[in-house]
């Protein structure tokens, strides 16, 4: 399966006002890092939020100096055509309808189509997987489904200054991705192998 990690950092929560400050995305081909993508960018005019520039650790002046808006979101399109986007490409992050809204923002700003389609459906939200995953007994994450908690839980080192740039907390959401498939691999496959043996046993027994 294709899947691209995807994590964007705003100047705010509204993308119809506030902007990008960066993506940053990993495009994996099963289990094969294919590519990479991390750029910083913002909108000259935008409208900047000081508590999410707080929470992104960067400063009005790195903003002011970053890339162009349109350069990077056009690097952003070329990166995705580089992809196999013959076939289905699920998106996943955590929380990642936040990004796609940002995004889809962003398309529809600089008249960009024709990507509606890898942005409108198949993602996988780590935050609902985990919350799938408590109510299912496998796993407790204290229902506190923030990203840097569900990494923790599940045995992955969380370097807490790095959080909030985006190809950091991208690396972590794709390491809680693969965790959560072993994991549940490993809940699932001997419920399987079990029932394989439960339907032979009733076969050789006539029922």
């Amino acid at each position: 399966m294709n899947i691209i990690f995807i994590d964007c950092e705003t100047s705010g929560l509204n993308p119809l006002k506030h902007s990008v400050v960066q993506i940053a995305a990993e495009y994996w081909e099963g289990t094969k890092l294919i590519q990479t993508f991390n750029k910083q960018l913002t909108n000259q005019d935008c409208i900047i939020n000081l508590g999410a520039l707080k929470c992104n650790r960067c400063t009005i002046d790195q903003i002011r100096a970053s890339n162009t808006e349109e350069r990077i979101v056009r690097d952003f399109v070329d990166f995705i055509m580089k992809m196999d986007i013959t076939k289905p490409i699920v998106v996943c992050g955590n929380g990642v309808s936040f990004d796609i809204n940002f995004i889809k923002e962003l398309l529809a700003k600089y008249k960009i189509e024709g990507l509606e389609h890898i942005f409108s459906h198949k993602v996988y939200d780590l935050s609902a997987i985990a919350l799938f995953l408590q109510e299912c007994e496998i796993i407790d994450f204290k229902d506190n489904f923030h990203l840097n908690n569900i990494a923790k839980v599940l045995g992955i080192e969380v370097k807490e200054d790095k959080l909030h740039e985006a190809l950091y907390d991208v690396s972590i959401s794709r390491q809680v991705y693969f965790k959560m498939q072993e994991l549940v691999k490993g809940t699932i496959d001997p419920l399987f192998k079990r029932f394989k043996e439960i339907d032979e046993e009733e076969k050789l027994n006539g029922e």
